[in-house]
């Protein structure tokens, strides 16, 4: 006797739906390819040949980016006739080639939006601002840009914002603040670089895999002694037990630097240690003891709670 399962008798519309509560628009594909593809073959076998509507759908999630000739293909080929059970099969294998297709693509859009960004962000001619990113995000890709995805070389465009030179902190703020309320921008997600393995599998896959390490935003925002920005990420849930490792250059002297793999609280402190090291008063760290403080006080929630 062949095992109930619900998912097969879903219709297209209904199970769209259900991936909108799932996952943001163009990671969709991945929920439907890697999660849940793999469970049974017969649940295989509907997503790779009976859900041509489904895999419609989906497609037009990239409409605001330059896919824009690809979904008109693929509307083309939705019209095709449904004569033959055969030709329904090559017919529906078309168009979830076409998402891949317009998949890799944002990727690609996005790895331009995240060079023109960082480009901003350490450029003291044209710097970082909330204009400029939110026409480089337009421009690759508006809402189906995929902010969550590291570059190939660096982080995601949200720790290049934090990463910005030349600019207030409160650019940097309302910058985190468009990436996070209106892109879907994680904020524990680090900037920890693909091994060249996993670069090729994404190549090939719809997928997405944002592992933690390397340097997170609020390890940035802390060594930096933003406490504007540690105050907002902190409210919008980043984590303070994640460590990062990386190096920052003493605001005293840049010769010098710290180093190492530290989490927030102590990126913070062992940079304010290192700036009185070199002489600096502790009226001139008002910033990063601000940091320090707040750090300190969602640590000891945390262990009350406990």
């Amino acid at each position: 006797m062949e095992q109930f399962n619900p998912f097969l008798d879903l219709p297209d519309d209904i199970l769209y739906h259900i991936l909108i509560f799932i996952k943001h628009p163009t990671y969709r594909a991945y929920i439907l390819c890697h999660l849940i593809q793999p469970l049974q073959t017969a649940i295989h076998k509907s997503i790779e040949f009976e859900r041509n509507d489904l895999w419609t759908l989906i497609l037009n999630e990239y409409k605001h980016s330059d896919s824009s000739n690809l979904i008109r293909n693929s509307m083309n080929v939705a019209a095709t006739s449904r004569r033959c059970s055969q030709r329904l099969q090559v017919r529906q294998k078309a168009i979830k080639s076409i998402v891949r297709e317009a998949h890799l693509q944002i990727y690609q859009q996005t790895e331009l939006a995240h060079y023109f960004i960082t480009e901003f962000a350490h450029s003291s001619k044209k710097s970082l601002s909330l204009k400029e990113l939110r026409k480089v995000l337009n421009k690759y890709g508006g809402p189906s840009i995929r902010c969550n995805r590291k570059a190939s070389v660096g982080g995601t465009i949200l720790i290049e914002c934090c990463r910005a030179r030349y600019v207030r902190e409160r650019v940097i703020l309302s910058c985190a603040r468009e990436l996070i309320e209106k892109r879907g921008a994680l904020p524990d997600i680090s900037s920890e670089e693909k091994t060249k393995k996993l670069k090729k599998y994404h190549e090939n896959n719809i997928c997405e895999n944002p592992r933690v390490g390397g340097l997170t935003p609020l390890c940035i925002a802390a060594a930096r002694g933003m406490p504007l920005l540690v105050r907002y990420l902190l409210k919008k849930g980043a984590s303070t037990n994640l460590k990062g490792t990386g190096s920052f250059r003493l605001f005293s002297n840049p010769n010098k630097s710290i180093t190492g793999s530290f989490t927030p609280l102590e990126f913070a402190t062992t940079m304010r240690n290192a700036e009185i090291n070199c002489g600096v008063n502790m009226e001139d760290l008002v910033s990063l003891e601000t940091c320090i403080k707040m750090l300190s006080k969602t640590d000891s929630t945390k262990d009350r709670n406990k």
